[in-house]
């Protein structure tokens, strides 16, 4: 069950439902996760919805934890990929292997 309110999306994978940070417009996009220094305990990692399904690629400069990446089709999982913290590995670009409308950022 996927669900949304004003603040938060809520995705379910393999029974598990996760909480997330909505990013839906070009500022929140570019912002990301980066800059979040510690693991929050209250949500679970961020979803950015676009209009379109495309190919974009993510990367991790200003990343201070490790993520999971989710890519979705129509919150369909198509493919899933990591992104290290820049400390680890510095730059680092990661893109799907198809058009996505939805990708997911997990806190690991």
């Amino acid at each position: 069950m996927n669900r949304k309110t004003p603040d938060w999306f809520y995705y379910t994978l393999n029974s598990k439902t996760y909480k997330l940070k909505i990013a839906d417009n070009e500022a929140a996009y570019a912002k990301g996760l980066a800059g979040v220094k510690d693991k929050p305990t209250d949500y679970d990692g961020m979803i950015f919805i676009f209009k379109e399904k495309r190919i974009r690629s993510f990367w991790n400069q200003g990343l201070y934890l490790d993520l999971d990446i989710l890519w979705l089709e129509d919150f369909k999982l198509v493919g899933q990929d990591s992104l290290d913290a820049f400390s680890k590995k510095g730059i680092q670009v990661i893109a799907p292997s198809r058009p996505v409308n939805y990708t997911i950022e997990l806190f690991k």
